[in-house]
């Protein structure tokens, strides 16, 4: 018996095109895609927990030639920054180590003031290079955010900008 050959008409497929029309789906899909906006005000219910820079309460004399400014009579190892807030998740009040910046809502001119008293502190030579915002639970993120603006804005003494925050919940 003879057997029959197998015809050689078989499918192909065309592996171009295929990858063409994946493709143009992947190029639409990327260029037609629009993500959500971005929430304006998150709300943060943050755990307690210990900060990472802790500062000293030691009242020390310093130095006249090294002498902090006015109204600073600590050393420390982070310059804390205490931000309160009301029950709606406002500022309430800024105190700048044991001095108080800011007492009721912050507007921008306290917060300038904020930032005028923290640069006269990290721009000293040999200051300390460390803050640590210290904030309500109660704290609104974006509240919290104006405070970190403000302090990232402030020079060091060598021009560099402050970019070594901590921060911690009380």
């Amino acid at each position: 018996m003879r057997k029959k050959k197998k015809s050689s008409n078989e499918v192909q497929l065309n592996l171009a095109a295929m990858l063409d029309m994946a493709f143009q789906l992947l190029a639409f899909f990327i260029l037609t895609f629009k993500p959500a906006a971005v929430e304006v005000e998150l709300r943060m219910n943050l755990p307690m927990q210990q900060g990472v820079a802790v500062y000293k309460e030691e009242k020390t004399e310093t130095p006249q030639n090294s002498r902090p400014p006015d109204g600073v009579v600590a050393i420390y190892e982070a310059i804390p920054v205490h931000v309160d807030a009301e029950g709606d998740g406002k500022i309430s009040g800024i105190k700048l180590g044991q001095r108080s910046i800011v007492t009721g809502p912050a507007s921008e001119g306290s917060l300038a003031l904020l930032g005028q008293e923290l640069g006269k502190l990290i721009s000293q030579p040999n200051a300390v290079d460390r803050v640590e915002i210290v904030m309500s639970s109660k704290l609104n993120y974006a509240e919290f955010i104006r405070v970190m603006e403000t302090c990232t804005k402030q020079k060091l003494a060598n021009g560099k900008p402050l970019s070594n925050i901590n921060f911690k919940v009380k």
